[in-house]
């Protein structure tokens, strides 16, 4: 059973990346709710960031893409403890995860298939994920 808190952080932060979204598939523990099934499974918890994955193939990729959070009022504090990958707009945090793992040195093994595979949902009218 989905979260609406997790829902409604999802929405915004798509809302928030305009066209941009498109690129990014959401994944993580907010994202878990829209791949649950069964009306009879456990409530999802409740989280307080969005996961993201974005297939990015170098490092002037990686450049172009923060541009374009930047343009779009997110931005990245760098501050003692919060993760490299962290951005933040009006209190939501967005962390994302290239798909290629020269751009932070990591990745998931998991990052490729689950670009290839993503369903869009449709969380507002007209606007899916």
């Amino acid at each position: 059973m989905a979260n609406e808190s997790n829902l409604e952080l999802i929405a915004n932060v798509a809302e928030a990346l305009g066209d941009l979204r498109e690129r990014f598939v959401f994944v993580g523990g907010c994202a878990t709710g829209l791949l649950i099934t069964d009306p009879a499974a456990a409530p999802v918890r409740a989280t307080r960031d969005v996961d993201a994955i974005v297939a990015v193939v170098s490092l002037a990729d990686y450049q172009g893409l923060s541009e374009q959070l930047r343009a779009r009022g997110f931005s990245q504090t760098l501050e003692e403890g919060e993760p490299p990958y962290r951005w933040t707009l009006s209190g939501m945090k967005l962390d994302v995860m290239p798909t290629a793992d020269e751009i932070l040195g990591f990745s998931n093994r998991w990052y490729a298939q689950a670009m290839q595979t993503a369903n869009v949902v449709e969380l507002r009218r007209g606007r899916g994920v």
